[in-house]
């Protein structure tokens, strides 16, 4: 027998279920008043998946007879709710058209038939008994609310659990028949909570030879394309490109690209809503307008064509960085970006365009009733913080987008799924604040001892022979730290005001782990120590490596200059200014881009 795979509204559930011994007895407790809630609030007009339900048919042919390999609870549960609203003569008609036995306890059975008669005073016989006769007890509770109408509730429910409320039927082929694979069926789905996921189901849907059309050989060819799509989803720099979401939030990435494809809203709360949609587009009763009466293959087909303009769009350089920067900072989605992707070539590209101009719009960004000027936009504010962020990213992802070397991509996998997350660093810090242990003394005082003794600097005695002391003893007060810092902090300090500090003039993307190490030093260590984090195989985004190397500041500047001096500000505010202008001129009110102030 081949397997069957389908959703099917609780309402329609028949048949005689089997429970085996190999299984635990009914457990549920706050569960039974969550799957009640659950049903009423799906919204009217919506469809809302349960768990599935995982059988076997062990029936003779007109004897619909199940063993219940998973899902025991849920049923249980649902099996109870009818008892009540018939019995209790709320909803007469609401009785379960399916019953549920034990292998091994036959008196369970005939406890469950009866349990709304014994439902006040019955003592239970064993535990099991006790958990069911709780739960009986918790949705009579829940449906006598006071100020509620049990009848209203129960014919809600009622209809919802005929028209909008589905469980997930799986029957298991007949390679999975036996007794042993039965127990090991249900250790899978139940040991470790390790669930049917939507890509188990959906590749299942296709693949299923019952009434589906296919040959074997067309059956194989799909599971190959299926496995090859997840082997390259795999691939970490695609992946990164896709996606913010680590790789392990998905049991099967290919997911991720059958998400898209249904047009999954990220709000989404139903856990098989992308299952869910693929049944309907193959569901010949629902109209091909209304997005069904699909052809199996013919829609498999469409997946394939969808996968590989993924593919195609992240193999070319302009839209990997693009698109990719979009993703990134959440600006945008596939369903929005894909929605664009049919029209011509330089349409679409303006359109890419407009939506990263959008992303940085400081009105947009920010709200209030005008623009705010890039370059008044400060660190010390969380809003304007991330926005600066951002245009550093734009600034990176646009460098290596223009970039003559062909093979030159913005690795966004190092960007989103660094061991520590990425943060902006001050160019150059004019305080030394941030450090409170003595050994973060000592080491500070005896990096910007070095830079001083390499641009021939010294500080003013007695400070110059204190600062020898103290690292070379290796011992210091925070008191005098604080002077010796402050000392030499203004010695490195460039000339003029500090109204720089905390614009983008002073601002570069680092990781918090690089950051963390360059802490509050001045401009010559930092980058003495960029040094070392790079050779030491640490990721140093391009732009923040041309700004500490002075590139940005052409032939004229000392590269080796221990300062970060006005002019190297001005051309490092000129040069993103050049790489983002594009951007800047679609926006509203940012059009001048990055303005020295």
């Amino acid at each position: 027998m081949e397997a069957k795979l389908k959703p099917e509204f609780v309402g329609n559930i028949q048949g005689r279920f089997v429970v085996k011994d190999y299984q635990r007895g009914y457990r549920w407790t706050d569960e039974v008043d969550q799957l009640l809630a659950d049903i009423l609030n799906v919204p009217d007009g919506e469809k809302y998946c349960l768990q599935p339900v995982v059988v076997k048919n062990i029936g003779t042919d007109g004897d619909p007879l199940y063993e219940l390999v998973d899902g025991q609870q849920r049923l249980t549960t649902i099996y109870l709710l009818y008892k009540w609203m018939s019995a209790s003569k709320t909803l007469p008609r609401a009785a379960p058209k399916f019953s549920i036995s034990y292998e091994t306890l036959e008196k369970r059975a005939v406890f469950l038939k009866n349990i709304h008669d014994v439902a006040d005073d019955y003592e239970p016989q064993c535990v099991d008994e006790f958990f069911m006769l709780n739960a009986y007890r918790r949705i009579r509770k829940w449906f006598n609310r006071p100020g509620l109408d049990p009848t209203g509730y129960a014919i809600e429910l009622y209809q919802k659990l005929n028209s909008q409320v589905s469980v997930i039927w799986y029957e298991p082929d007949s390679d999975e028949s036996s007794a042993d694979d039965s127990i090991k069926l249900f250790t899978r789905l139940n040991m470790g909570k390790i669930r049917l996921t939507n890509s188990e189901l959906v590749r299942a849907l296709f693949l299923q030879s019952d009434a589906s059309g296919l040959k074997e050989d067309q059956r194989i060819e799909i599971a190959t394309t299926w496995d090859s799509m997840e082997r390259e989803l795999h691939d970490e720099r695609f992946w990164s490109f896709l996606t913010n979401s680590p790789g392990t939030d998905y049991p099967a990435r290919i997911e991720l690209v059958l998400d898209v494809f249904s047009k999954k809203p990220a709000s989404e709360k139903d856990p098989f809503f992308t299952f869910l949609r693929f049944t309907d587009m193959l569901d010949p009763c629902i109209p091909e307008s209304e997005g069904g009466g699909r052809i199996r293959l013919e829609l498999w087909d469409d997946v394939c064509v969808f996968y590989n303009l993924l593919k195609d769009l992240y193999s070319k350089s302009d839209y990997y960085h693009r698109i990719g920067y979009l993703i990134a900072v959440n600006a945008s989605t596939w369903e929005e970006i894909l929605a664009k992707a049919s029209l011509p070539k330089d349409q679409f590209d303006r359109e890419l365009i407009r939506m990263i101009a959008a992303s940085i719009d400081t009105k947009k960004f920010l709200g209030g009733e005008s623009a705010k000027a890039y370059g008044e936009l400060s660190y010390e504010t969380a809003r304007e913080k991330e926005l600066q962020q951002r245009i550093l990213l734009l600034f990176n992802v646009e460098t290596a987008r223009r970039s003559m070397d062909a093979l030159a991509r913005f690795p966004f996998s190092s960007y989103k799924h660094s061991p520590t997350p990425w943060s902006l660093e001050h160019i150059h810090a004019r305080q030394s604040d941030g450090l409170n242990r003595e050994e973060q003394w000592l080491e500070w005082l005896g990096m910007h001892k070095k830079s001083l003794e390499r641009n021939g600097m010294m500080l003013s005695e007695p400070l110059q022979s204190e600062l020898e002391a103290t690292v070379s003893e290796g011992h210091v007060k925070w008191d005098r730290y604080r002077v010796l810092a402050e000392a030499i902090c203004e010695k490195f300090n460039p000339p003029g005001g500090d109204g720089y500090l905390h614009s983008l003039f002073n601002l570069a993307l680092l990781d918090t782990g690089v950051n963390a190490a360059l802490s509050n030093s001045t401009f010559d260590v930092k980058r003495d120590i960029l040094i070392d984090k790079e050779r030491a195989g640490y990721f140093i985004p391009e732009c923040t490596r041309r700004a500490f190397f002075k590139i940005y500041s052409g032939r004229s500047a000392s590269v080796m200059s221990c300062l970060w001096e006005d002019s190297d500000r001005q051309n490092y505010g000129s040069a993103i200014n050049e790489m983002l202008q594009v951007y800047f001129n679609e926006t509203e009110d940012n059009k001048g881009g990055l303005e020295y102030v």
